[in-house]
């Protein structure tokens, strides 16, 4: 900004040699007055994009980079005497003809460094950022590549008690650089006012914070909000922007789940120590569906399953732990880009995503930026490693005696996500993070529970009830699926620890589907499953194997224990979920302790109107082994 106002004035004092005091005062007034022009010009790309504001109403020209600056120049002359024309023909129509006058055609000029710019230099030469682009008797001061908001959005639900996080992507700046300003509306919003549109005078809002982040108070409640934001790169400014909240703050839910447990996770932690959090946040093309409302958790009120609820309370439990790694499973696409990825960046975790085939959710791990960087990524669908990759053949062999089974598993979208980060703190000391989410098909389950008659699918509270002691029972079908999609994660993770990062420990995260005495967690614990495992038989005589099933990698500790549950529903209650890890590389330094049964049990079960998921979130501190 200073540049241009150095640039500015000397291009005044050139063209204005003799200024009295009085005339001084009343150009600078001008010059910080001066809008700007924002030109967007790449090297490569064939266009440059010039905006500006003239008369009310917004330009936005596309032109060639190769074009001479005349021509521009020239239509924006004649797009004003188009105007003018069209103006007088308006007032000749409402009997307020004019005498006919030819107009003079509006001169407009570039400048730079107080010379003019000729007509014959090109785009790309001619938009100087710091040049003067003069439209009559306005004036523009000319920003190239400025910094620029691309995206600047808020989100839709707003709750006392809970962070507003805005989703930002800035073009030729950083968002950790910009500038914000928070603003309350001062008279309570109606739902008859126009959504987003903002009040018209300065008086009709009051600052409330200075902070990317703002968490609205009980006092914000009925009233809108609006963000100034600035973009910035360092100490360069581009144009702000303002946002206004689609609706107004509205009460939160008060006392959640997980708030007790925030009071263990008050600060990030101190170098070596490592806060980990593995959750299954529900999907919400999971949460949506009439299995869920009416079998799975018709005890949660409908409203508590709405995708723009359960995000506000998800964004809050997440920032509260104040974690350096997250593994998220069953996260929606949307979710990732929309809501998680802008507020955890906020909070200073960046992340990666790793969908599932044919799927709109998948798997995100989010790292802290201050403490890791990233190395590289090695994900897989397990299904394709198993069928195509050479390393798995002789397992593949095996689970070919069994047709049916092979089909059922090479039909499964099931992924393992591997991320290697880079300790920033000892230079070369990298942890492999892994993060998956096991087989388990409600829909062929419940064609196990319904069969038949259409009339069964008709439940009264108590049949409810009844059908889903029936999941509690098989729900663990699929285990011997689950033991082969371990099999190749394990094999994948070996191999690609020895190729990436040798000697690197391995923290592994996930909802596993499988309770402690299922032969995933054998595998895990003990790096072997015996044949006569009934998880083998777990799909019934058809679907049948027996073998033998080694790890290649040593046995694993179950960082967070066997809790007694991390998920509770009305017809199940158990440990699916699960932070393993190298005993010889890592030790556990805390467990965060998971909610009693009586404050999970408050609304009955999960989720409810006071934690977003059915699972619970496994979180504990870890420290590396001298």
């Amino acid at each position: 900004m200073l540049n241009h106002l150095s640039t500015a004035l000397t291009l005044f004092t050139r063209r204005l040699p003799a200024f009295s005091p009085r005339t001084f005062s009343g150009a600078l007034r001008r010059l910080c007055r001066m809008e700007a022009a924002v030109v967007r010009c790449l090297p490569g790309e064939p266009k440059l994009t010039i905006s500006f504001c003239l008369q009310g109403s917004h330009k936005h020209m596309l032109r060639d980079q190769d074009e001479p600056l005349g021509k521009v120049l020239a239509r924006i002359s004649n797009g004003i005497a188009k105007n003018q024309s069209k103006a007088k023909k308006s007032k000749k129509n409402r009997g307020q003809e004019q005498p006919d006058e030819a107009a003079e055609p509006t001169v407009v000029k570039l400048f730079y460094d107080g010379e003019e710019v000729p007509e014959t230099v090109l785009n790309a030469e001619a938009w100087q950022d710091g040049s003067v682009l003069q439209v009559g008797d306005v004036k523009y001061s000319v920003q190239r590549n400025a910094p620029t908001f691309t995206t600047a959005e808020l989100p839709v639900s707003l709750l006392a008690g809970f962070p507003v996080c805005p989703k930002l992507e800035v073009e030729f700046g950083n968002v950790q650089d910009c500038e914000f300003t928070w603003f309350r509306e001062n008279c309570p919003h109606t739902r008859s006012e126009a959504p987003g549109k903002a009040s018209d005078q300065d008086s009709g809002w009051t600052q409330v914070g200075c902070e990317r982040v703002y968490i609205p108070s009980n006092q914000d409640i009925s009233f809108r909000l609006k963000l100034s934001c600035t973009p910035k790169d360092g100490s360069r400014s581009g144009l702000a922007k303002e946002l206004v909240s689609v609706g107004a703050v509205e009460a939160g839910p008060g006392v959640c789940l997980f708030d007790n447990r925030h009071a263990f996770t008050a600060k990030v932690t101190d170098w070596p120590t490592v806060r980990v959090v593995s959750y299954n946040i529900l999907a919400d093309i999971y949460a949506q569906t009439d299995l869920s409302k009416t079998v799975l958790y018709p005890y949660c009120a409908p409203y508590a399953l709405q995708l723009d609820y359960r995000q506000n309370l998800i964004k809050k439990e997440l920032a509260g732990y104040n974690c350096d790694i997250i593994c998220l499973q069953e996260v929606d696409k949307g979710v990732y880009v929309d809501s998680l990825t802008p507020a955890l960046d906020a909070f200073g975790l960046n992340g990666v995503f790793k969908v599932k085939e044919k799927q709109h959710e998948g798997l995100a791990t989010f790292y802290r930026r201050s403490k890791f960087r990233l190395l590289s990524s090695h994900d897989i669908m397990l299904s394709e490693a198993l069928s195509s990759d050479p390393m798995h053949a002789e397992l593949l062999e095996k689970v070919s005696a069994n047709g049916a089974l092979k089909n059922k598993i090479l039909q499964r979208s099931t992924s393992l996500q591997v991320t290697f980060l880079e300790d920033l703190n000892k230079p070369g000391r990298k942890v492999c993070v892994a993060n998956t989410h096991l087989y388990w098909h409600p829909k062929g389950k419940m064609s196990c529970l319904l069969p038949g008659t259409p009339e069964l699918l008709i439940l009264t509270s108590r049949d409810c009830q009844y059908r889903l002691l029936r999941i509690e029972f098989i729900s663990f079908e699929g285990g011997n699926v689950r033991l082969v999609q371990m099999g190749v994660a394990l094999k994948h993770l070996s191999h690609v620890i020895s190729e990436v990062a040798p000697g690197a420990p391995l923290v592994f995260c996930g909802d596993f589907n499988s309770t402690p005495n299922a032969g995933v967690f054998q595998l895990l614990s003990e790096a072997v499953v015996p044949p006569q495992h009934a998880d083998w038989s777990s799909s019934g005589p058809e679907e049948s194997c027996s073998m033998e099933l080694l790890s290649d990698i040593p046995p694993l500790l179950s960082a967070c224990g066997l809790p007694a549950y991390t998920n509770y529903v009305r017809g199940f209650q158990g440990c699916l979920d699960y932070i393993f890890i190298q005993p010889d590389c890592m030790q556990v330094e805390q467990v965060i302790p998971l909610p009693s049964l009586e404050e999970v049990t408050t609304y009955e079960a999960l989720p409810s109107v006071a934690h977003p998921s059915d699972h619970i979130a496994l979180v504990c501190d870890l420290r590396w082994n001298p």
